[in-house]
């Protein structure tokens, strides 16, 4: 009885505790959703008056009067600006009055942010009201303000993600991010709308092409997760006039934008096109207004759910704390009892298994007493006993000469044992030398000739263990040339390399003393074993990006100008080489932050950034060895038949406490932390597992199974050897493998891309282009890098059926596979019609949630035997 009233007092224990983090957990939400709901308010008249006064400073930069821009717009700015002002500074009064103290991401608070805006806000509408605006910069007031919301929206966001702790609390979490997301992607497209005025290529029709089909599908994720009677609301406000004219507005605005671009001329100075983007500014601006409209009561409505759960939780809490006093009581009782059942017998079995420890097996047998637990062991110390006088007596008959105790080996087997030990010998020298050359190999940039990524981490280790006994430290100056993607996108990436291997000759010319290493695409490392202080560091790394700038030859005599951005650190000798090359990263990114063709060294704030990666990445090692990490599978359909093909492995992360955290939110740490390529590894040894049982079985032998690969793996250029070596020890046939790699990684560095997807095609592996038409991919470039398949990005399938022109992308994408002899596949379809619309269209495979749901592998597997002979259900 003591173990369950225990177990029961532990278990009120934990339920105390539970429920007590449920309520820190909704005060925490109930938090997050009024500051949402104070700082919504600002966005309407916000961009209001961005919006009337970017117009007239572009009306005044192309030399249109007022007067002419009234005759071509129907709008009266003067009254819109007023009414925006008066709303802006009302909305702005009420989130200080309530969120003033709240800290924002750079560290400042609202109430500082707004103390320095104040200022070139009212220069701004001063010169507005002057008619003066080319004098002021709408980006270091608007753009400022603009910033600030983006923060304090994705800060809700990450607050409400972490105080998820019930299926409640984690319901709320994610109806308040996807309205946080929907509202994001609007204001995006109502920028690109806004900064369409001085248009001059076709940047803003991108932008707001691809944040509509943004908006779009998180407003449709927000209708799937409400209640049907809060979707119907919802529905009711996307039913409103304003979301159809900002659909009719937004095709005029594409057409017009297009002419202006096409003629190279601005669209301010184009009475047509200025006519359509005012259109489609007031359609969004009713559209903005009335999801305000509803969003505000959005909020109101999550409030009050908030609230309930933390009463629940109270309640429960004071429930749980009974209940667990009263089973600690009846433990203590029992305890009393059990202890003294316990201890006679025990005592008993001590003193024999002391005489057994100083050799003397002559022991009498110990009666077996007390509890079951107790008679159990005395009876098993009893067998064990015996066991070992056989033993001794066994070891006796040895010591006196005896044979018959053990099986004599064959005569022969001597000699075959010297030929195996010979042949081994062999074999291991062969190795040897086979290791040796790819050592060598694997040390060195095949590009550049230069020092790699691995080669690095081998001299920073000595470095450091140098400094620790001379004192001395080292340092680390890592180069990000800035601007290099032009080149390839241009001129191609065989003028990029040619410009990256000029590029490492210098450096290597100017620092003989130094290693000199590429890290991959376009960046650099210098490591300097002694290195004095900081500043010297700084001041060589600023001659470094001076050698970088001198011009480069491209092809054909063509010159071209690029720069660098440096980051330094010092190498004391206390942390890891990998924390080191971390540090440099960091600051190479505070330099391009601040403006480029510069050097930032690492600092405390870029330490708290490195902590709190290195936190997450410590956690996500542990996961790998402790199962943190499983796969769901989800299938992939042949449209034509409608008969599964394979399935896509999506990568799942649970936390020991059960909290579920997103691949968006770990995956970018694990690419700067190096993580993701242990990450990666664990992915294909176990889709080589699932192949493995795939193809023991007749049903599903044929199937093919796709996962998604960092393009770190590309940069490193091991990614086929790794995948030859899992299916190796797994025995799995590689052709039914697919590598899925995001466009923007592999159009990074196409060169080198394209002699890693080669090498997966000698072993057989298919390779799929994913997330196609949201990177910045060059036409020209993707017929060159050997791919198989393309994958449409969801945000195109979700506007099929509303947009025209998501229509038209993605029959553009269907014609430039069919012209490249690749295939399709459509992801994230969410219903028939979208199904039907792709099936027109003539694209060949789909998956998404109205097609199956990602499973277990298990269930998934159970899935495509049910449907690999019928049809899946229209």
């Amino acid at each position: 009885m003591l173990l369950p009233t225990a177990t029961l007092g532990l278990i009120g224990y934990r339920d105390v505790a539970r429920r007590h983090q449920v309520h820190d957990d909704a005060t925490k939400v109930s938090a997050q959703v009024a500051l949402l709901r104070a700082s919504e308010p600002l966005l309407v008249p916000l961009f209001r008056e961005y919006g009337a006064t970017h117009g007239l400073q572009e009306a005044e930069r192309v030399g249109v009067s007022l007067d002419d821009l009234r005759a071509m717009v129907p709008i009266d700015f003067l009254t819109l600006t007023i009414d925006a002002r008066r709303d802006l500074d009302a909305g702005i009064e009420e989130l200080l009055s309530g969120h003033g103290d709240v800290t924002l991401p750079d560290g400042r608070t609202i109430r500082e942010t707004l103390t320095l805006l104040a200022r070139p806000l009212a220069e701004t509408r001063a010169a507005f009201d002057d008619n003066d605006l080319l004098r002021t910069d709408l980006d270091n007031s608007f753009g400022v303000l603009i910033t600030m919301l983006d923060e304090i929206g994705v800060q809700s966001v990450i607050a409400l993600a972490d105080a998820a702790g019930t299926n409640d609390l984690a319901h709320i979490a994610i109806e308040t991010r996807s309205f946080v997301y929907a509202f994001h992607y609007l204001t995006d497209g109502l920028s690109a709308v806004i900064d369409s005025a001085n248009a001059t290529d076709g940047t803003q029709m991108y932008e707001m092409v691809a944040s509509s089909g943004a908006f779009n599908s998180a407003i449709e994720r927000l209708a799937t997760i409400l209640t049907p009677d809060r979707a119907a609301g919802l529905a009711e406000v996307l039913a409103l006039p304003s979301f159809a004219a900002v659909e009719a507005a937004q095709t005029r605005w594409l057409l017009a934008v297009s002419d202006a671009v096409l003629t190279t001329q601005s669209v301010a100075a184009r009475a047509e096109a200025v006519a359509a983007v005012s259109d489609l500014l007031v359609a969004s601006f009713q559209r903005m207004n009335d999801l305000q409209g509803y969003g505000l009561t959005f909020l109101r409505e999550e409030a009050a759910l908030t609230e309930q759960v933390q009463a629940q939780a109270q309640a429960s809490e004071r429930n749980a704390i009974m209940w667990a006093v009263v089973a600690i009581g009846a433990t203590l009782v029992l305890l009393v009892l059990v202890v003294w059942s316990v201890l006679r017998p025990v005592r008993a079995l001590l003193r024999s298994s002391e005489q057994v420890r100083e050799g003397d097996l002559d022991v009498p047998t110990v009666r077996p007493t007390g509890p079951t637990d107790i008679r159990t062991l005395t009876q098993t110390f009893n067998e064990m006993v015996v066991t070992l006088r056989a033993f001794d007596a066994q070891v006796q008959r040895m010591a006196r000469g005896e044979t018959d105790v053990d099986q004599p080996l064959p005569g022969p087997l001597g000699q075959t044992l010297r030929d195996s030990v010979d042949h081994l010998l062999d074999v291991t020298n062969e190795l040897h030398r086979s290791e040796a050359a790819a050592v060598v190999q694997a040390r060195t940039d095949a590009l550049t000739g230069l020092a790699n990524r691995t080669a690095v981490l081998e001299h920073l280790a000595e470095i450091g263990a140098a400094t620790r006994t001379s004192g001395e430290p080292g340092a680390i100056v890592y180069l990000d040339l800035d601007g290099f993607k032009n080149v390839n996108d241009t001129q191609g990436h065989g003028a990029g390399d040619r410009i990256l291997r000029q590029i490492g000759t210098r450096l290597q010319h100017a620092c003989p003393n130094c290693v000199v290493a590429r890290m991959g695409g376009d960046e650099f490392i210098v490591l300097i074993e002694r290195a004095g202080n900081i500043e010297r560091v700084e001041a060589f790394a600023q001659q470094l990006i001076g050698l970088v700038s001198q011009p480069c030859e491209a092809r054909d005599g063509q010159q071209f100008m690029l720069t660098a951005s440096a980051g330094v650190t010092l190498v004391d000798g206390e942390c890891q080489p990998l924390e080191c090359i971390a540090q440099a990263d960091s600051a190479v990114y505070r330099a391009k932050e601040e403006g480029r063709s510069r050097v930032e060294a690492y600092d405390e704030r870029l330490a708290a950034e490195i902590e709190t990666r290195s936190e997450m990445a410590l956690m996500m090692r542990r996961s790998l060895e402790h199962g943190g990490f499983t796969l769901h599978l989800q299938p992939i359909v042949e449209l034509a038949d409608n008969q599964p093909v394979g399935a896509e492995a999506l990568l799942r992360w649970t936390l020991p406490d059960g909290r579920s955290v997103g691949p968006a939110e770990f995956i970018p740490i694990a690419e700067r932390t190096g993580v993701i390529l242990a990450i990666d590894e664990w992915v294909i040894t176990h889709a080589m597992e699932v192949l493995a049982a795939w193809q023991a079985h007749p049903a599903t032998a044929g199937f093919q199974l796709a996962i998604n690969i960092s393009g770190r793996h590309i940069t490193d250029g091991a990614l086929p050897q790794l995948v030859a070596a899992k299916s190796r020890e797994a025995g799995v046939d590689p052709r039914f493998l697919s590598i899925e790699v995001t466009e923007t990684y592999l159009m990074a560095d196409a060169g080198r891309a394209r002699v890693v997807l080669d090498d997966l095609h000698v072993i057989g592996v298919r390779v799929s282009i994913d997330d196609f038409g949201t990177g910045y991919s060059s036409m020209s470039s993707l017929h060159e890098l050997p791919a198989d398949v393309i994958k449409i990005d969801r945000v195109f399938v979700a506007g099929l059926t509303r947009s025209g022109t998501d229509r038209t992308i993605v029959e553009l994408v269907l014609r430039l596979a069919e012209s490249l002899g690749m295939e399709v596949i459509a992801e994230g379809v969410g219903s028939e019609d979208e199904l039907t619309h792709l099936r027109l269209l003539g694209c060949q495979m789909a998956q998404g949630f109205h097609l199956a749901m990602p499973m277990p592998v298990d269930e998934c597997t159970e899935w495509l035997c049910r449907h690999a002979h019928t049809a899946v259900p229209r």
